[in-house]
Parts: C-alpha cells; structure tokens; sequence
C-alpha cells in the first residue's frame, strides 16, 4: 500500500527542519558557551566545601578592556575528584580545606574561611604552555605552581582585591583579606605588585621570604624566613592537609615539579617576630567575618 502524499512531504519536512538545526548548532560561529574543557579536579576535601558552577547558557564576548560578567547558579556540596571548569567559585567554611589539582599538573589549595575562582585557563601540553589567572577573594591559600610549562607565554597569576602574584615553579602560601595580601614564599620564586597598575613596584621572593601587600601601596621588601617558621605557617593554612598528600580523601602532591628543593628539615626556631605580625590581630582578613576571631583562631582545627 503506498504512502499518502500528505505522510510524505511530512517526512521531507522535518528532516529537512532536523538538518537545519543540526547545523545551526554545530557549525554557527556566533555561538560561544560558557561551559568548556574541565581545568582540573578535586583531589583533596576535609569538611565541607561549596561550588558555584557559570550558568550554562551562551555568554558574549566581552569587549577588550572589560570583565566578563558570568551568571552562577546556586552554591552546591563539592565532591571528591570533581572535575573542575574555568570560571567556577570554590569556598571553604570553618575547619575546611580545598585541593584542586590543575591539567598542567599545577596546585591550588584552600584554607578555611576561603573562596577562590578559576578566572582563566588555557593549557596546551603539546606546546608547554599553561596561562592561568586564580582568583583569591579571601582568605587562605597554598599555591605549587608547575615549572614543566616551558614556553615562553606562559604564566599564572594569582590575583587578590590587593595584589598580584606571578609564580611559575614555586610552591608558597597566602593569607588574603580586602585590605592587604600577604605572601610566604616557600620554593622558587615569585614576583609580587599591588593589583592597581597605577601603583608601582615589583618585589621578588626567593625561597623562604615573605611579604605582604597593601591595598594603598606598592609591596613591602622581601623579609627572609626560616624553614620551622614555613612550616608552622602550612600547618595553620591547610591543618592536617599539610601532614598528607591529599588530606582525608587522597591526592598527590608528588606530581606536582617545583624549581628547587623543599627544605623543611625543622631545623631552628620559627622567626616569632615575623610570624606574630603576619598573623597580628590588625592583619585579620575576616574582621567582619561570620566567624571573627584572629588569624591564629580562624585556622586552628
């Protein structure tokens, strides 16, 4: 029994309407969505940690020399290996800790009390080359930044309401407020200036030194630590993290190529003058915080 001309040109209809949009969504360039390549994942979680992930929806370009405005949906419970996306927002509350471990081998770490976001991320292995800007809103912050990512593009930046931070192959730690940034800088080294181009001045960290930067002013000079002070400052940043690779849920630190060595062999008392004024009650970076307290006291487990 034939089909009725009617059924037919049906048929034709909607496979020629089916065709169309398929090639509309494929192959239209106007198109730009907001969800990508993961950056990323969860290697590490202890306590409870949010995430934010950039709505779904397209996203226009935004014009040189502006901010990307994102759309977010709502905070969600991060999970263990999680993969991670640029632009998504990472927070920790009290007595939480973070590690996210990047494509390129990179580490990012949170502190508790913390938030922090995937700007950007660009990693090309074929070509070494990572370009990467995090930003730190607030907080506490253990960074180990690959050097394997050898062309000369390359960067990664991690940027506070304050300051800047240019590493590559270095590994150190940061405490984050709106008023000022503060740096220990424990492998490597890094290049620090205020976040306001107009504010001039660029102070290198060489291994074990630290600075902070205020949010009216260039950074302060590099002031030299001793190995014990580092590591009593990685142990109030990531607590128990510090002491395992990848805190209570795994992860290894050991994929991660840093420039130097880690010399934490504990010998010599911490530096008490540095370490009181890094964490003096007037350097609090939670003065207005739902918890409050001191520096001491917001990372203590």
């Amino acid at each position: 029994m034939p089909f009725p001309k009617a059924l037919i040109k049906l048929f034709i209809k909607q496979k020629v309407v089916l065709s169309l949009a398929f090639f509309i969504l494929f192959f239209s360039p106007s198109l730009s969505f907001s969800g990508e390549n993961p950056v990323g994942t969860i290697i590490g979680i202890s306590g409870t940690i949010e995430y934010q992930s950039a709505g779904g929806e397209p996203v226009a370009e935004a014009k040189p020399g502006e901010v990307q405005r994102v759309s977010f949906g709502k905070w969600e419970k991060a999970r263990f290996h999680q993969v991670v996306y640029a632009k998504d927002k990472f927070r920790t509350s009290r007595k939480s800790r973070l590690k996210i471990l990047l494509a390129d081998k990179s580490l990012i770490a949170l502190g508790p009390n913390s938030e922090m976001r995937v700007e950007s991320y660009l990693f090309n292995k074929k070509d070494k080359l990572r370009q990467a800007v995090i930003g730190l809103a607030y907080g506490f912050s253990m960074y180990i930044i690959n050097k394997s990512q050898t062309n000369k593009n390359s960067s990664f930046k991690i940027v506070t309401p304050t300051g800047n931070i240019a590493a590559r192959g270095t590994q150190g730690y940061m405490a984050v407020s709106r008023k000022t940034t503060f740096v220990a800088n424990k492998v490597g080294n890094v290049f620090t200036s205020n976040v306001d181009p107009s504010i001039p001045g660029v102070v290198e960290l060489g291994p074990l030194m630290g600075n902070n930067i205020p949010v009216d002013g260039p950074p302060t000079p590099a002031k030299p630590l001793s190995s014990s002070t580092m590591k009593h400052i990685g142990n109030l940043v990531m607590g128990l993290m510090n002491q395992t690779s990848g805190g209570s849920q795994g992860g290894r630190d050991s994929l991660v190529d840093v420039q130097g060595t880690d010399e934490d062999g504990g010998e010599g008392e911490p530096d008490t003058e540095f370490t009181e004024g890094f964490f003096a009650p007037e350097n609090n970076p939670f003065p207005d915080g739902p918890d409050g307290g001191d520096f001491m006291t917001t990372c203590n487990n």
